[in-house]
């Protein structure tokens, strides 16, 4: 101080006040980067959330997404089936009621294979993968029966030119609400499947 008068505020204060709610640090440039608890502001002068993470984050400055949900990921799929609410990005939109769905593929169609794919963007580090298949009451077996023997795919890039096997199903009717390790560094990911039925998931996870 000279003359009465501050050369700097102290860190989380700008002039006489606390740095506004969103900034904090020296001179208050820096911006709250996370996701805090019931979206209270981060602490004015660590940045820090006082009370925690929302539910879906986590890290030092609550800024790393725990499930990625793919919503603003170019997801794209082998064929869609008719109709207007069936196509990829039915899977990642977090609405368990709507779905992707292919076309039906047997003996006698020109594809043996069905699949569903996103393209993260980037290189990202994958946990865990959750795959919720429709559900309809009732038929929960013939479901399962489905998707017997599906598997899933990881790449590092766009194209599924690096592909590798995360997971396969081994004919054990899997659950309708389906999650597996798959701790790999990736860029690109595939569900796909060898029916003669239409492949239908109505939400997919990554942690």
């Amino acid at each position: 101080m000279q003359k009465g008068t501050c050369f700097s505020c102290k860190s989380g204060f700008y002039g006489s006040k606390c740095c506004a709610a969103g900034w904090y640090g020296s001179g208050c440039i820096q911006q709250c980067r996370g996701h805090c608890k019931h979206s209270v502001p981060c602490n004015h002068v660590t940045g820090l959330c006082d009370n925690g993470c929302s539910d879906e984050w986590k890290g030092t400055f609550c800024e790393i997404e725990k499930v990625v949900t793919f919503k603003y990921k170019t997801v794209s799929q082998s064929t869609t089936y008719p109709g207007i609410k069936y196509d990829a990005r039915y899977a990642v939109d977090k609405n368990v009621t709507t779905c992707a769905r292919t076309e039906v593929i047997g003996t006698t169609s020109v594809d043996q294979t069905v699949w569903w794919k996103v393209d993260l963007g980037v290189m990202s580090i994958v946990q865990r993968v959750n795959i919720l298949f429709r559900d309809y009451t009732g038929f929960e077996m013939r479901q399962r029966g489905r998707f017997a023997g599906f598997s899933i795919h990881v790449s590092t890039d766009d194209k599924m030119n690096s592909e590798s096997l995360c997971y396969r199903d081994e004919g054990v009717l899997p659950p309708l609400n389906f999650t597996t390790e798959c701790a790999v560094l990736n860029q690109a990911f595939m569900v796909k499947t060898v029916l003669s039925v239409p492949q239908i998931v109505s939400t997919i996870h990554v942690i």
